[in-house]
């Protein structure tokens, strides 16, 4: 009879999902309840009503690129920018990104708002549907993970926010998830293809493909083939002058960052600590020494530990997925506007931690409640709503930016993850 071996794995001390799940419920039902104390009323439950509703979304975010689409619909050479960007909403997008509204020029305001949400609607069931696909990867399609996919979705406040908003974001998520299906089945050209789009609208993710440089060099390549070919067809729809009064207008005054609540990065953690800059107010500050120089030297930090951890992973084996997800992660955590919405394609990074969990055996590092415990706090923290606009005094508002708290978890568990991955491999 053949003894047991001393190198077993150690059995599991009950579901590894409990931290998570417990972390999930307290949170969250924390930040349900909190803002109708606050202001007496649901501002999470508004975001998801919109789902519903395309009349419940709002146009005060797509306006000024509809604006600027009606100008060049004009006039070709068009200044399409805002003198003044500091204060309130104006288009500052790349010239290209106007395009897109381009379909809306001259409809009634209702009947564009009606078409905007229809396709954002849309986007939210791609995007709902990657997930499922991201669940469900070789395996058959089962009733609960895609019903979890869908309630994930549906309580997560970013997407449902930028659903709500009308926001850009919606075709920026969809081509990141579209960018991940296809670099996990090996299709490196086609994400390539797919993520040059998501920087049509938020160019600052250009700081992901370095850390793609070892794993997916095919796809780097095709990212900025189809950029290089995009900045053409921009040339041609928005001429010259407008290109380079966003190279050296509306960056540089975009890369002061603002103080205002919903910026969740690195750079609005930095205005938490300037106490005149008020946290409900919607402007841009003026440049303050301190917040600079402190959001260059984090973005150079993360930026540079990422490119270590993508090199460390490609050596060990690492799918190149979740090295995708981490340099999204990192860049979005140190751009200078990071609003709240821009996180909504973290939701397929937990879907990998998780599925990662799920699949691991028994007595796996996967299985550790710190990785359990660290996803699920993440899920809470950047899936809450908590209202933060009135909170004064350094100490309190650090608390602003819970957000940027999550996106840390979250990064400390996908490192978990992949490392554990790479362990067992």
């Amino acid at each position: 009879m053949k003894e047991p071996s001393d190198r077993s794995p150690p059995r599991s001390r009950g579901p590894w999902w409990w931290p998570g799940a417990a972390a999930c419920a307290m949170v969250l039902g924390l930040s349900l309840f909190q803002p109708w104390c606050a202001m007496h009323r649901d501002i999470r439950g508004e975001a998801i009503a919109s789902l519903a509703s395309l009349d419940r979304t709002y146009m005060g975010d797509p306006q000024p690129a509809i604006v600027a689409a009606a100008r060049l619909a004009r006039d070709g050479r068009a200044a399409i920018y805002e003198r003044n960007l500091s204060t309130g909403s104006s288009f500052i997008y790349p010239p290209i990104a106007a395009l897109l509204y381009r379909p809306l020029v001259g409809l009634p305001q209702d009947e564009a708002r009606d078409w905007l949400a229809a396709a954002n609607h849309t986007l939210f069931i791609v995007v709902v549907t990657i997930m499922v696909q991201l669940a469900c990867a070789r395996r058959k399609l089962r009733a609960w993970p895609a019903a979890g996919c869908a309630a994930a979705a549906i309580l997560f406040y970013p997407l449902v926010h930028a659903v709500q908003l009308n926001q850009a974001t919606l075709l920026v998520t969809a081509c990141i998830g579209g960018a991940w299906l296809a670099l996990g089945d090996g299709g490196q050209a086609l994400a390539g293809v797919v993520f040059a789009v998501a920087l049509v609208v938020k160019p600052q993710l250009v700081l992901v493909l370095p850390a793609l440089a070892w794993g997916a060099r095919r796809m780097v390549a095709a990212s900025l083939v189809t950029a290089a070919a995009l900045l053409a067809v921009s040339l041609a729809y928005a001429g010259w002058d407008n290109h380079v009064d966003y190279l050296t207008r509306v960056l540089p005054s975009l890369a002061r960052g603002y103080p205002y609540y919903a910026n969740q990065g690195i750079n609005g953690f930095l205005y938490r600590w300037v106490p005149e800059e008020g946290l409900g107010v919607f402007r841009q500050a003026p440049d303050v020494a301190f917040v600079r120089w402190g959001s260059r030297a984090a973005a150079a930090g993360a930026l540079a530990g990422t490119l270590v951890v993508a090199r460390r992973w490609h050596t060990r084996g690492v799918p190149v997925t979740w090295t995708f997800a981490l340099a999204w992660l990192a860049a979005t955590m140190v751009s200078p506007v990071a609003w709240q919405h821009h996180y909504a394609p973290a939701l397929f990074a937990f879907v990998a931690v998780t599925c990662a969990q799920r699949d691991a055996p028994a007595g796996s590092a996967l299985r550790r409640p710190l990785v359990a415990a660290l996803t699920g706090l993440a899920f809470s923290l950047t899936a809450a709503y908590f209202e933060v606009r009135q909170l004064e005094g350094v100490a309190a508002r650090l608390l602003a930016s819970y957000v940027l708290y999550g996106a840390v978890a979250l990064g400390a568990a996908l490192v978990l993850a992949a490392e554990s991955r790479a362990t067992r491999r």
